[in-house]
């Protein structure tokens, strides 16, 4: 709790006894300023100066009183928390730093914050309980809805913080800080020597688009390449919408489908990838994610294609395979990156 910087003043030098009034004549009954000036006058004076130093002391701790800068802010303000429980996806704020608690569990949504106790204009910093995961849904539909940013769900752990601001019925990110950035990281990058299948596995959630990137790759059959994309539940291996076309130099083309995975265009044992395959999460509401691809397939051919498949939940791993009976890695590497 903050230190209220206000000191309270008391009058010192009153006389709180002072001689009876009987009503006669003399000298105790004689006002004299120079008798009474210390048991009135001095002591009002000096508590009625130390009340304006005290309060411009406690006023000059927020504001600055620098006749150059007049009605600057000076100094830090300190908004103290308070745990906000979520109850059907939604809370009604009514203080400025609201922390942000799972109805039950350590983990929940939050879709709407009522504007009613918060003047329009007004700011709200978000932040999450201890050990709790909260996921801010953007833009959910119903008044005191959530636009973020960016588009896309906020899902807030740890320290992240999220500061938005009332306008009319609704709340707009301003600024966040995550301890999961929006940056590209890299996997580790695993030779394609040997085997029939290479996952990378754990990617995080939040994640919005995967580079798949080959370098030298070669089978030693004839299968196309195959990219299959999971979620916690395991790999996927129907549903896709996939294409890719191979195209020699003199304009001859042949092209591929598939819907067991993403298809790449690799149709001979002396065929060696090296190119990107793209993933963008397209729609985050029904895990749709796009792909795309180019690559060099020998010295006079190129491949290039996409599609796109929907998942149950969030992506979390990735394989590259060959389709059919998949033929053994023999040849190159395979890395990804990431980013949210």
């Amino acid at each position: 709790m903050a230190t209220n910087p206000y000191t309270s003043v008391t009058i010192s030098g009153y006389n709180s006894s002072p001689p009876p009034d009987d009503g006669t004549t003399g000298a105790d009954n004689t006002v004299e300023w120079d008798k009474h000036k210390t048991k009135l006058g001095d002591p009002i004076k000096t508590g009625v100066e130390s009340v304006n130093t005290n309060v411009l002391a406690a006023f000059g701790k927020t504001i600055n009183t620098d006749s150059a800068e007049d009605n600057a802010h000076a100094g830090g303000l300190s908004f103290t928390g308070s745990i906000f429980t979520i109850a059907t996806g939604a809370i009604t704020p009514t203080r400025v730093n609201v922390v942000l608690a799972a109805e039950s569990g350590t983990s929940d949504t939050l879709d709407t914050m009522a504007t009613g106790s918060m003047s329009d204009g007004g700011f709200v910093i978000l932040s999450v309980d201890t050990g709790d995961t909260i996921t801010i849904n953007h833009a959910e539909g119903s008044a005191g809805q959530i636009h973020l940013a960016d588009s896309f769900d906020f899902v807030m752990s740890g320290d992240d913080r999220l500061l938005v601001q009332r306008d009319g019925a609704d709340w707009y990110e301003l600024a966040r800080a995550s301890a999961t950035p929006r940056a590209r990281f890299m996997g580790t990058e695993q030779a394609s020597t040997s085997g029939t299948t290479i996952d990378f596995t754990g990617i995080p959630a939040g994640v919005r688009s995967i580079d798949i990137m080959f370098e030298g790759v070669s089978v030693d059959g004839t299968q196309d390449m195959l990219i299959q994309i999971g979620d916690s539940g395991g790999f996927e291996t129907t549903g896709y919408v996939s294409t890719t076309m191979l195209i020699a130099n003199g304009g001859s083309a042949t092209s591929t489908s598939s819907t067991a995975g993403f298809v790449f265009s690799s149709n001979a044992a002396t065929d060696v990838l090296s190119g990107i395959m793209s993933l963008r999460l397209k729609d985050p509401d029904n895990f749709t994610w796009v792909s795309g691809h180019n690559a060099s397939v020998n010295t006079t051919t190129v491949t290039s294609g996409g599609g796109h498949k929907s998942l149950s939940a969030e992506l979390t791993q990735v394989r590259i395979t060959s389709v059919s009976t998949p033929d053994d890695f023999d040849a190159g590497s395979i890395n990804i990156q990431y980013g949210f």
